[in-house]
């Protein structure tokens, strides 16, 4: 009992309580900047044996030593009338208060105040991309489109070999029976060098879809191949050299192949969208695609104006051009995002209403539309737009 009384007019008991505490906050502290500096993962460890090193050589300190009105003393030096234990214990006591109160408040924000969650935006709205986990299965009816390679004499032309890939991509992706990987996922993959295997393993498809583009004069020569990634071999490939007219004509056997070479059994409404047509006017479909080319640049007064002009010049060839509205909608819903100018919104909401009057039901702009709602602070009509589009 003595021996403990004497530990405790020595302040061991005290001292052992306050390093305790205080270890605890150092170490809580120590985790929140490791997290936020550039330290290694072990520093938190490596604080922590610090003070587990540390611990016994403090305790043995306040046992042989004792501080002072003088400075600090080894305590059998001192006379045990002048000893001052007694004043340092009740300053002990205080600082132990204030550093448990300390620790009370770490925890009370840490149990409050939740985690910030990582959150990964998009630039735009894309289909998720498959996992590429290799437990789990890739649907053998899946496929990606990638950017055609521009292969004219003045690599001028990217706007026309991308806009048809993406033309072929948009009208494949209306069939129910075949799973399409986004534009955006896709399009990723742009002078990459990544070999296909690798590329289908990333946006979690079967087949992939690879082409290229020359224009020259009147004439246009497209380039395209079907490739299984399983195997790595080509299971179609052609190479058409056409007038530019017969681009449509083109377009749909690309697509029928492909159907074809995946063995896809499509419905009669498949088989109807696949021979669809927004237009018949070359003229007409070459203006829209250099308006999406404009569009898909970062907005500013002069793309936003060059893509409205090229929009209104395929709408002048073809008034009932539903794309090039659809067009129009989206480069004036841009504008409006910039200035939220309500004469950018009308002109949109207009736009958008035209193309769905022409071709009732179609989801790129329903999803416009409730995007230019969403903006307005229109959340009702936006998620009507939303569903609709689902």
């Amino acid at each position: 009992m003595s021996f403990f009384s004497e530990l405790n007019r020595r302040n061991v008991f005290r001292v052992i309580v306050l390093y305790v505490i205080s270890s605890w906050v150092i170490l809580q502290a120590a985790d929140v900047l490791s997290g936020i500096l550039p330290v290694p993962q072990w520093t938190g460890s490596f604080v922590f044996l610090l003070l587990a090193l540390a611990f016994p050589m403090v305790v043995i300190f306040s046992w042989v030593y004792e501080i002072t009105p003088e400075g600090i003393k080894r305590e059998q030096n001192i006379h045990p009338e002048k000893s001052v234990t007694h004043l340092t214990g009740r300053r002990l006591d205080i600082l132990i208060g204030a550093v448990a109160a300390l620790a009370i408040v770490v925890v009370i924000v840490d149990r409050v105040v939740p985690e910030p969650h990582e959150v990964v935006e998009s630039s735009e709205a894309t289909d998720p991309v498959e996992s590429t986990d290799p437990q789990h299965s890739v649907d053998e009816h899946s496929i990606a489109i990638l950017p055609f390679d521009d292969m004219s004499e003045n690599g001028d032309q990217a706007y026309f070999s991308d806009g048809l890939a993406e033309e072929l991509l948009n009208l494949l992706a209306k069939l129910p029976e075949l799973k399409v990987a986004s534009r955006t996922s896709s399009f990723s993959f742009r002078n990459v060098g990544a070999d296909i295997s690798t590329i289908a393993a990333e946006l979690g498809v079967r087949y992939v879809l690879e082409g290229s583009v020359r224009k020259q004069g009147d004439r246009i020569r497209i380039t395209t191949q079907l490739i299984d990634a399983e195997t790595n071999f080509h299971t179609w490939s052609e190479v058409y050299e056409r007038e530019q007219n017969d681009v449509f004509a083109i377009q749909d056997d690309i697509a029928r192949n492909v159907v074809s070479a995946l063995q896809l059994v499509i419905s009669n409404q498949s088989k109807t969208m696949l021979s669809r047509r927004s237009t018949d006017d070359i003229d007409a479909f070459e203006a829209y695609l250099r308006g999406k080319s404009f569009l898909r640049m970062s907005p500013s007064e002069e793309t936003l104006a060059s893509a409205e002009a090229n929009f209104h010049k395929a709408i002048e060839l073809d008034a009932s051009y539903a794309d090039a509205h659809a067009g129009l909608c989206d480069t004036y819903r841009e504008r409006f995002q910039v200035t939220y100018d309500m004469t950018a919104f009308e002109s949109a909401e207009a736009a958008c209403n035209r193309a769905l009057a022409i071709g009732p039901g179609e989801s790129s702009v329903l999803i416009s539309l409730g995007q230019l709602y969403r903006l307005s602070g229109q959340d009702d009509r936006a998620e009507q737009n939303f569903l609709s589009a689902i």
